[in-house]
C-alpha cells in the first residue's frame, strides 16, 4: 500500500512541478527543500528504500541547476 500511495504522492508533486511556465531561483530552491522535506518525512513513515518514484522528481529539480548545453 505505501508503494502506491508514495508513488502517486511523487508524481503529482511533478506533474505540479511540470506545469508551472515560470520559476524563479528562489523558487527553484524552494522546490529543492520541498522535495528533501517530502522523503525526509515519508523515510519516517515507511522502511521502503529506495522510496517509489523520488529519483524522477530528484532529477527533475536537479535538471534546473545543470547547464543548457547538456540539453541540446
Amino acid at each position: 500500500m505505501w508503494c502506491e500511495v508514495i508513488a502517486r504522492t511523487m508524481d503529482a508533486v511533478l506533474e505540479g512541478y511540470c506545469r508551472a511556465k515560470k520559476v524563479t531561483d528562489e523558487g527553484q530552491l524552494l522546490r529543492k527543500l520541498d522535495v528533501q522535506e517530502l522523503s525526509n518525512e515519508l523515510q519516517k513513515l515507511t522502511p521502503l528504500r529506495p522510496l517509489p518514484r523520488a529519483d524522477a522528481l530528484e532529477t527533475f529539480v536537479r535538471a534546473y541547476y545543470q547547464p543548457d548545453e547538456l540539453f541540446i
